[in-house]
């Protein structure tokens, strides 16, 4: 990988194909593996998150077929102005449960344009903050069931609980990092 940059003589074959031909020199050298073992740990282990994912998906693209997306972007920014920096604070965790990605796309571009009067740049920035906080939220809660797995705790809700400070230290430092964009651009 590193002389197909570096030099540029060699061609470049592409990180799928260094990556099976890594893998197939890793079949032949070191310790004996399983194949068949190591594609089946790897299917059951990846599985749960891929069916969560799938299933996010299909609720979000249900959600726009039937207007629902819509209403939610428009209930939150039909709020009044002083109230609009709590509903993203609020809306956007929650509908981070179902996906962070989702509330990404279906309200943080909402949410970035009512708040043009503020620095752009870090109003973003901090919009992406608090939406990922959807990621440990129930009932999905990639991150808290990923952590859960990695720890060895049975229940990913113990994972959460030990989170819920952070993640309000989070939320509430996301929020000021809105409301104060003007002054912190100018100090850049």
């Amino acid at each position: 990988m590193a002389l197909t940059k570096i030099f540029k003589v060699i061609p470049d074959i592409g990180m799928p194909l260094m990556f099976l031909i890594s893998a197939a020199v890793g079949l032949f050298t070191g310790r004996k593996v399983s194949p068949f073992e190591v594609i089946s740990e790897a299917i059951n282990s990846a599985l749960p998150v891929m069916s969560i994912l799938m299933g996010v998906g299909m609720f979000i693209q249900i959600m726009t077929l039937t207007g629902v997306r819509g209403f939610i972007v428009l209930t939150c920014l039909g709020l009044p102005e002083s109230l609009r920096l709590l509903a993203a604070g609020v809306s956007i965790p929650l509908f981070g449960a179902v996906s962070s990605f989702g509330a990404a796309s279906v309200l943080g571009v909402p949410f970035s344009l009512a708040f043009l009067n503020m620095d752009t740049v870090f109003t973003i920035a901090g919009l992406s903050f608090i939406a990922s906080l959807g990621d440990m939220m129930p009932p999905t809660a990639l991150a808290g069931i990923f952590a859960a797995q990695v720890t060895g705790v049975k229940d990913y809700v113990k994972v959460l609980k030990r989170c819920l400070v952070p993640m309000g230290v989070m939320l509430v430092y996301g929020m000021i990092f809105i409301y104060f964009s003007k002054p912190l651009a100018a100090l850049f």
